[in-house]
């Protein structure tokens, strides 16, 4: 994994690339990286900030599909964007098994 997990947190470094004509992909290392933050924390802090794993399956659902159009269509990305969209459906499933079960939200299993 690229990305660096931001130690005692539940945040991300992910590093940034460029496309170069005639070289490829190439990691920037002297620009910016992303960071994420998911919403996740102890259950006595007030207040979590950051980011939900459904959300951003959804954003690499929808940028996916949208390369993945014309002669650049392929059953590698098809695939991918699949197993992303039943990635998603089995944490909804979760939710609503937390749900039905009053844990939601909770530490509790």
């Amino acid at each position: 994994m690229k990305a660096t997990q931001i130690p005692d947190t539940h945040a991300y470094k992910l590093p940034t690339y460029a496309l170069v004509p005639g070289v490829g992909l190439k990691e920037v290392t002297d620009h910016f990286t992303t960071n994420l933050q998911f919403v996740k924390g102890k259950s006595n802090s007030p207040e979590h900030i950051g980011i939900i794993s459904e959300d951003l399956i959804d954003v690499m659902v929808h940028h996916l599909g949208e390369i993945n159009v014309g002669e650049l269509q392929n059953t590698f990305t098809t695939n991918a964007i699949e197993s992303l969209k039943s990635a998603k459906q089995s944490l909804i499933d979760r939710k609503s098994d937390r749900e039905k079960r009053g844990v939601l939200h909770t530490n509790e299993k």
